[in-house]
């Protein structure tokens, strides 16, 4: 509990008319998708943002239409998306261990504040922050194509994630300057990961 999270249920509610409207889910108000909308704000207790359309990545979508297929109830169907959150935070933990070994404080902090806040709210932050974790892990173990392909599909989830790329390429670049002769890679090596990033983006 709470099983009705007016965030998340708008989320799904949106997931569930991707199959009825496809991408007009991006054109259209809740009232023009589905009448009969009637997800309520908890804390003005009246409709959650009537006139707003969805404003998040596809990937996002594409997430909450999985959701929406399932054959449940909504205030399963939160459950669902919470549990599923719950897990995401889990990978990320492990993430933040292998990314900080000398620094455990940062995984646990992390644990302390996310599985809560998701267990309560079921805010997409878990994605967020997954994208952010896998990218920096991958930059920092010198396996940058990878780095910037994730910064290109977390851009896809909440388009946060795209501002890792000004520091990963300012960093490349200031690498490559600073390096001498023996060291400096060649140009073609710096731009390979920012052709991976361009082409998944």
């Amino acid at each position: 509990p709470p099983q009705v999270t007016t965030d998340l249920a708008r989320s799904i509610f949106y997931g569930e008319q991707f199959w009825k409207h496809g991408f007009d889910v991006y054109n259209l108000t809740p009232i023009q998708l589905d009448p009969n909308y009637n997800i309520i704000d908890q804390t003005t207790h009246q409709l959650a943002w009537p006139n707003n359309k969805y404003d998040y990545g596809v990937i996002s979508l594409f997430y909450y239409a999985l959701i929406g297929l399932l054959p449940f109830s909504n205030s399963t169907l939160i459950i669902i998306a919470k549990i599923m959150f719950n897990i995401i935070d889990i990978v990320t933990f492990f993430i933040l261990v292998l990314l900080y070994p000398k620094n455990k404080e940062m995984p646990i902090f992390f644990w302390i504040v996310m599985i809560p806040f998701t267990s309560i709210e079921g805010q997409a932050l878990s994605v967020t922050v997954l994208f952010f974790a896998s990218s920096l892990y991958f930059y920092s173990r010198d396996r940058k194509h990878i780095a910037y392909i994730i910064v290109a599909i977390g851009f896809h989830w909440k388009y946060v994630t795209l501002f890792l790329l000004p520091y990963y390429i300012l960093n490349d670049l200031y690498l490559y300057y600073s390096a001498n002769e023996e060291q400096k890679q060649s140009f073609k090596d710096i731009t390979k990961p920012i052709l991976s990033f361009l082409g998944v983006f």
